[in-house]
């Protein structure tokens, strides 16, 4: 627990200073998770700090462009008992982004990964775009944001500090609206991630794929 607020507070002061996270302390975690992993994590306290650890790791992958460290995909063994709540799963849907990222994140240099073609990747986020979409709908019904307009119901600090819209959403808890905030952001990492395939690509519907992607990522930032 205490590796995870650690790293919590690198996180702030990082995105507070405008500065890559290299903080040490998810590698700490990880090493920690793996040392316990001979013990059962069977008690809810114990359970939600390896959800945490699992979070923050794919949640570094992903802001880092690279791909989550090969240990994580041995923890399914230790999660079997662990309630498939909507961010476990969401956080598995980002495992595949995060490796995707890191695929495509080296098409500059090479075509070819590992015997994946850039068709292949294209493919594969068309895919897992289509798998997060279908994540919304297995949310509980109380999730849904309600919008509310107007200064009677949006305090006068909000509006001062700026609003993008005319409107705020409000959602059931910060934990709620934190994954959804999580989702909103994997689907434009794989947008982007569909943007630089298509680069790479010389085929007929370039122009088309490229509106309809970026025409999601501006949904989603406007949501």
């Amino acid at each position: 627990m205490a590796a995870l607020m650690l790293d919590m507070y690198e996180g702030v002061r990082s995105f507070l200073l405008s500065k890559p996270n290299n903080s040490p302390h998810v590698s700490g975690t990880t090493a920690l998770v793996e040392y316990r992993r001979r013990r059962p994590f069977d008690s809810e306290t114990s359970q939600r700090v390896l959800l945490g650890a699992r979070n923050q790791i794919v949640g570094r992958a992903l802001s880092n462009t690279e791909p989550v460290p090969s240990i994580v995909s041995t923890w399914p063994d230790m999660t079997e008992d662990v309630p498939k709540a909507p961010g476990f799963r969401l956080d598995d849907l980002n495992i595949e982004l995060a490796n995707l990222q890191g695929l495509a994140s080296r098409l500059n240099s090479d075509t070819k990964i590992e015997g994946l073609s850039v068709l292949g990747i294209l493919k594969k986020a068309t895919e897992l775009d289509k798998r997060l979409v279908a994540w919304t709908v297995t949310v509980p019904n109380d999730w849904t944001p309600s919008p509310v307009f107007g200064p009677e119901c949006i305090p006068q600090s909000v509006r001062d500090a700026g609003l993008y819209q005319d409107h705020c959403n409000i959602y059931k808890s910060i934990f709620v609206a934190n994954t959804f905030n999580s989702y909103y952001s994997s689907r434009i990492k794989l947008q982007l991630t569909i943007l630089v395939c298509l680069k790479h690509l010389n085929t007929g519907n370039i122009d088309t794929a490229s509106v309809t992607a970026l025409e999601i990522i501006q949904e989603m930032a406007d949501t």
